[in-house]
């Protein structure tokens, strides 16, 4: 199956098959590379968050980050520091192609880039599919116990 995303008028699209672990069979049709003084697209952020996806979605991801999980609970700042370790090996194939560095910094470059396409229908579905593939949510990945228990901790 090829997934094409919108190219700007001066961009080709080129076919880069897939280098995600589980996702072999679904080659994509990505932009060409972006350069990281290029502004990002519509196009171009709703094709990251679908290789993101992608990425998250593969078994062998899923598995390792159940092992996490369930090694430090849910909820723990061991997971949160295992999950930021399994996401960098996805973003790491993934968000030099679309002009940012597979770091810390990158990755807040990246939300911040994304912040005028928020509004957006499908970029916001995207992004809670994401959100759901990791365990997160509005809460940081919190339920809503552990926020209250936390509020009261502090307050």
């Amino acid at each position: 199956m090829v997934d094409m995303c919108k190219a700007d008028a001066k961009q080709e699209v080129v076919m880069r098959p897939s280098r995600l672990p589980g996702a072999e069979e679904a080659d994509r049709a990505h932009v060409v590379p972006r350069r990281r003084e290029e502004p990002l697209t519509r196009g171009r952020a709703i094709a990251l968050q679908k290789e993101l996806i992608a990425g998250y979605s593969a078994p062998r991801f899923q598995q390792k980050l159940k092992e996490v999980q369930m090694t430090h609970g849910s909820h723990s700042k061991e997971c949160a520091e295992g999950r930021r370790k399994l996401v960098r090996e996805v973003q790491a194939l993934i968000l030099p192609f679309h002009g940012f560095e597979a770091t810390d910094r990158g990755t807040h470059q990246m939300v911040t880039e994304f912040n005028p396409f928020m509004k957006d229908p499908e970029i916001k579905g995207l992004a809670a599919q994401l959100d759901e593939l990791l365990g997160c949510d509005a809460r940081g990945g919190l339920p809503p116990d552990a926020v209250i228990a936390m509020l009261r901790e502090h307050f």
